[in-house]
């Protein structure tokens, strides 16, 4: 049942009584195997969904800042920048800014960086499909 505060500021769309999301698919895309992953971890060992899916959710926005640190990297390198140079600023911005924190929470922050930064790198790439690299990495987004 849907909670009536949602459903008095929720758009009144003609000919039906759902509500539907404002995000995109994306983060389902990303959650969905994690929480089945959690569900079966439940069953397995008897205990409230919430616990497994909560832990393993915790998780998942490390690999993403990790494919966004490895893009500025790559981004850094095809700008002519020495790899010294390009390891020092993943190094900063990994632990300087807010990139470690978004890094360890469950915001999606860190996910659009990723893919923002895949982008961006796609652009730089001298290849000539560079534009479906491009579209890929911003239909991600």
């Amino acid at each position: 049942p849907v909670d009536p505060a949602i459903t008095e500021r929720a758009p009144d769309i003609a000919g039906t009584d759902k509500i539907y999301s404002q995000y995109g698919l994306g983060l389902v895309v990303i959650f969905l195997p994690v929480v089945l992953a959690g569900k079966v971890m439940a069953s397995l060992v008897q205990i409230d969904q919430r616990i497994p899916i909560d832990f393993l959710l915790s998780f998942y926005n490390i690999p993403f800042a990790i494919l966004g640190l490895w893009f500025f990297r790559s981004i850094l390198l095809r700008l002519k920048a020495t790899p010294e140079k390009a390891n020092l600023a993943v190094v900063l911005l990994a632990i300087t800014t807010a990139y470690w924190k978004y890094a360890t929470t469950d915001f999606s922050e860190i996910t659009q960086a990723a893919f923002l930064l895949g982008a961006m790198n796609a652009y730089l790439d001298p290849s000539p499909n560079k534009w479906r690299k491009i579209s890929l990495w911003c239909a991600l987004n």
